[in-house]
């Protein structure tokens, strides 16, 4: 028996909320790391698993409520704000650390002239993309495990 589809609405400030605490996160480990362990990681990697934990989190709470799958193009319709969202965080987070660059004897405008304007472009479209495939990806696999949870729970009742 195939679950009903229902329409999903969007809690963008939960989203917010939660992706807002993995990038935190993330920058602090990001920092310790730097400072104490003299290691690096990919910069994509603050950028996705946010968008993957999120986006997951956001399709299992409406799955444990609705029971149903999402509609038909309904993952790729919702991406699109949820991107905006964590797009405008992830501005946060970079004028923040463009903010903390002066400290540790960096200029930010000297990390920019460092590679040409084409390149931050062309890293920025794909962050971009990254980011909205990435929810896109995982909002419905979300959706399904938030009903293997409710059909769980009500197995167990």
């Amino acid at each position: 028996m195939r679950p009903e589809h229902t329409s999903m609405e969007l809690d963008l400030l939960l989203f917010a909320r939660f992706y807002s605490v993995w990038v935190l996160g993330l920058v602090v480990c990001e920092m310790v790391l730097a400072i104490y362990g003299r290691l690096d990681w990919l910069a994509s990697i603050s950028l996705w698993l946010p968008a993957a934990t999120a986006a997951q989190d956001l399709g299992r709470k409406h799955g444990k409520r609705a029971r149903a799958a999402l509609p038909k193009g309904a993952a790729w319709k919702h991406a699109l704000p949820l991107t905006a969202v964590a797009i405008c965080i992830q501005a946060l987070v970079a004028a923040l650390k463009a903010a903390v660059l002066p400290i540790w004897g960096l200029s930010a405008s000297a990390v920019f002239a460092m590679l040409p304007p084409l390149y931050w472009l062309l890293s920025l479209v794909f962050y971009v993309s990254l980011i909205y495939l990435t929810i896109r990806i995982f909002l419905p696999s979300g959706v399904r495990h938030g009903m293997k949870l409710a059909q769980l729970e009500a197995n167990k009742s």
